[in-house]
C-alpha cells in the first residue's frame, strides 16, 4: 500500500509540475471485508493528490466465480452513514464519487438483448490483454488482442475485434451476463435509443 501511495504521489506531482491538464482518479471496490478501511483509504488518496475517488461494489465475474451476495454484497442502505462521511473529505480540489445505483437491483432483469457498451469501454489487464469486459477478460474469445503485440490503435481496428463486435451485436444473449457488468449502463440507455419508440429521445 506504502509503494501504490508513493506511486499516486509520484504521478500527481509530476502532473502539477509539468502543468498538465489531466485529472487523477483512483477506484476503490466495496465490500464488506474492506469497508472498515474507506474512510482511512479516502483520506490518504486525497492526501495524495488525486482529484477524485470512485466508489464501487464488487461486480460478480461469472458463474464459476460468484462472490457470495447474501454475506458478501453491500447494499446502498446499508452504507448511508459511510457514504456521509465519505463526502465529508471534498473540498473544491478532491471529488468523492458513490455510484450508488450500482449497489441497488443486483438482479433487475435486462430489458436489452445483445451488447452495444463495448463498443465505449474495454478492459486491459496486466499481461497486456485488451478484452470486451471485466467478467471476460479471462477468456480467448471475448479478447481482441495483446499490447505487447500490437498497438491499440492496431487491437481496436483489427478484424478479430470486428468479429467479436459483430457477436457481441448479434449474438450474445446479455441476459446470460453476469448482473450489473460497466457496460450495463451504456447498454440501458442505448437501448432506450435503439429499439424502443422513445419520444422526444433528442431532447436535452
Amino acid at each position: 500500500m506504502d509503494k501504490v501511495l508513493k506511486n499516486i504521489e509520484y504521478a500527481t506531482s509530476f502532473r502539477n509540475k509539468e502543468k498538465l491538464e489531466v485529472d487523477l482518479g483512483s477506484q476503490f471496490v466495496l465490500l464488506k471485508e474492506n469497508k472498515d478501511s474507506l474512510i482511512s483509504a479516502i483520506s490518504n488518496l486525497k492526501n495524495a493528490g488525486v482529484d477524485f475517488v470512485s466508489v464501487k461494489p464488487f461486480v460478480f465475474q461469472n458463474e464459476e466465480q460468484k462472490y457470495d451476495k447474501n454475506n458478501g454484497f453491500i447494499l446502498l442502505d446499508e452504507i448511508r452513514d459511510l457514504i456521509k462521511e465519505a463526502k465529508s473529505y471534498e473540498d473544491s480540489n478532491f471529488s468523492v464519487i458513490f455510484r450508488e445505483n450500482a449497489f441497488l437491483n443486483k438482479e433487475k432483469e435486462r430489458n436489452y438483448s445483445h451488447c452495444y457498451g463495448c463498443n465505449f469501454i474495454t478492459t486491459l489487464n496486466s499481461a497486456g490483454d485488451i478484452a470486451t469486459c471485466l467478467p471476460y477478460w479471462d477468456k480467448e474469445e471475448f479478447v481482441y488482442g495483446n499490447i505487447y503485440k500490437e498497438s491499440f490503435y492496431e487491437i481496436w481496428n483489427g478484424e478479430k475485434r470486428k468479429k467479436i463486435k459483430r457477436f457481441l451485436e448479434n449474438d450474445l444473449n446479455c441476459k446470460k451476463c453476469p448482473t450489473n457488468c460497466r457496460p450495463n449502463a451504456i447498454n440501458e440507455f442505448l437501448d432506450d435509443i435503439l429499439n424502443k419508440d422513445v419520444k422526444h429521445k433528442n431532447f436535452i
